[in-house]
């Protein structure tokens, strides 16, 4: 590193450490966890919200009460079943998955959140006995999800109509009338509520969260008493808890304002649900108007359920910005609000909106024009850039073309690839081993994602936030497709438009994007590429 470089980085640490003392500052003289949960509107009078607005900057910090209040009285129990599948996406499956992976349930879940059709085709060819004592949850607040309605359609019809009964599917969605409400309506399928101004990525602690979490077998009533008491702490000035939660709050939102920060999520497998839970949290409230922080997920090799939330740059001595044990629901509980009210109160601190996704707003409008439209929209989505296209094939023809490519990267923080694919265990481990083989070669961050789950969760950071990444979207080849129920086109013209126009939309925003298509098996072709890149590792490393 040379002095220039020394002198830079010392110039950025400082400024990060001043930033974060004023931050704390703030947070103790305004009271701001305080004022957050005895939901003071006055609060938000510098961000100049609409009354709409102001409601979902409110509403998410009671969601428990009003969840415990609406569940006593709901038929929660006597759910005898072997599995629970769950159909939604973000905000609506994430916190489901947190509790299956720690609560000590005793029903497996499964989660469609992906419109790649080989996961759903392979459920329809399941034998009966291994579906019929399942429970089911469509899960949408909005009721407008294309994929979740479209997946749930899709199965209902293609297999479940003739053999469900009607207590063996539930469906989740806000009061408004809607096409997944006017379809369970019909169907005459149970419906719960869901909180109409808690977001889907504040809703752990609400009905959207709890529902799933019951049926599961989580035991729902100790997180509600969690919450209660958590609660207390949290907003006791000089509480252990309201300083942890503002530390953590100053942190993120000093971070958020340099166009490097990261937070390193070190988590052991069984977190990583948690960690996906956290990422989209804060990729997509703060990440906006060329601001936020990136979530970087790295799984460590040790035993036990402990979380370690690490600040890069370091700021202070709070290298180390969060730490917990996660072993029940009680924990879930705690850690669950500690995070909405540090995100919530960071984008106070940078005085945003943290509860709307602008940007992922319009890539979902720009998909459903596209899908009315049909092949004609389609063929007119071309790259900007060509020559950052490439075909790799399990006979590794093109590799040595696209390895070349990302060495010759220059000036960038970090690289997402966001990868349209069957997404199974296999493919993702692939994937986890692919960026830490990109990482090493262009000694940069990398992190991955599943498309489209990714355009609910960290899309809206990508677009909103500091244009300092490169984006590698891969895309596979569909050796089995499946009509999308009651529509012109199929899942797999459904996962190729949402690539085609997410990768648009992040050249539209000045991001770089390489697009590399997958043709055969795709955990074959990731497999190809983190070899060749290993390769060329050891090539450079030669004397």
């Amino acid at each position: 590193m040379t002095d220039s470089n020394i002198a830079s980085e010392s110039v950025i640490l400082g400024r990060l450490e001043a930033g974060l003392v004023k931050s704390l500052e703030l947070l103790d003289q305004i009271h701001v966890l305080k004022r957050l949960f005895a939901k003071d509107a006055t609060l938000w009078d510098r961000c100049h919200f609409s009354e709409s607005e102001l409601q979902e900057c409110l509403a998410w910090t009671d969601a428990f009460q009003r969840a415990k209040s609406a569940l006593s009285s709901s038929q929660l129990v006597n759910f005898d079943c072997s599995k629970v599948v769950l159909i939604g996406m973000g905000g609506s499956s994430l916190a489901a998955q947190v509790y299956d992976s720690v609560c000590s349930a005793n029903r497996p879940l499964q989660v469609f959140s992906s419109t790649s059709p080989g996961a759903l085709v392979s459920f329809l060819e399941m034998d009966n006995s291994a579906i019929d004592d399942n429970q089911f949850i469509v899960s949408s607040k909005s009721g407008s999800t294309i994929e979740t309605i479209g997946i749930a359609k899709t199965l209902y019809e293609e297999q479940l109509a003739h053999r469900l009964s009607q207590n063996q599917l539930s469906v989740i969605t806000d009061k408004d009338q809607s096409i997944l409400r006017d379809w369970a309506e019909a169907k005459r399928f149970r419906i719960f509520e869901s909180d109409s101004h808690v977001p889907g990525r504040y809703s752990a602690l609400s009905i959207l969260g709890l529902v799933p979490a019951a049926i599961l077998g989580c035991d729902i009533t100790r997180v509600f008493e969690a919450c209660e008491k958590r609660v207390a702490e949290l907003v006791s000035d000089g509480s252990e808890l309201n300083r942890a939660i503002s530390v953590l709050a100053a942190a993120l939102s000093v971070l958020s304002d340099d166009a490097g920060g990261e937070i390193i999520l070190e988590v052991p497998c069984q977190l990583i649900p948690l960690a996906r839970w956290i990422e989209q949290l804060v990729a997509e409230s703060l990440g906006k108007n060329g601001h936020g922080v990136l979530p970087v997920i790295r799984i460590t090799p040790q035993s036990g359920r402990q979380i370690n939330v690490v600040a890069k740059p370091a700021i202070q001595q709070h290298t180390s910005i969060y730490s917990a044990n996660i072993n029940d629901e009680t924990d879930l509980a705690e850690t669950f609000l500690s995070w909405q009210a540090a995100t919530v109160a960071a984008g106070w601190l940078m005085g945003i909106n943290p509860f709307d996704q602008p940007d992922v707003e319009e890539s979902k409008v720009l998909v459903k024009s596209a899908l009315r439209s049909g092949s004609e929209f389609y063929s007119g989505i071309t790259p900007k850039s060509p020559n950052l296209e490439f075909e790799i094939y399990p006979s590794g023809d093109s590799v040595e073309t696209f390895v070349n490519a990302m060495i010759e990267i220059e000036d960038f923080s970090y690289l997402s690839i966001v990868a349209f694919v069957e997404p199974t265990n296999e493919t993702e481990r692939a994937l986890y081993l692919l960026s830490d083989a990109l990482s090493a070669l262009v000694k940069r961050t990398v992190i991955y994602n599943f498309g489209p789950q990714y355009l609910h969760s960290t899309g809206q950071f990508h677009k909103g936030g500091p244009k300092t990444g490169i984006y590698l979207i891969l895309t596979a080849e569909h050796p089995v497709d499946l009509q999308v129920s009651g529509q012109t086109y199929s899942f797999g013209d459904l996962s190729n438009i949402q690539a085609a126009i997410d990768a648009n939309q992040l050249e539209k925003t000045q991001q770089r994007v390489y697009r590399a298509k997958l043709f055969g098996d795709a955990k074959v072709c990731v497999e190809l590429l983190t070899r060749e890149i290993q390769a060329s590792i050891d090539n450079q490393s030669k004397p």
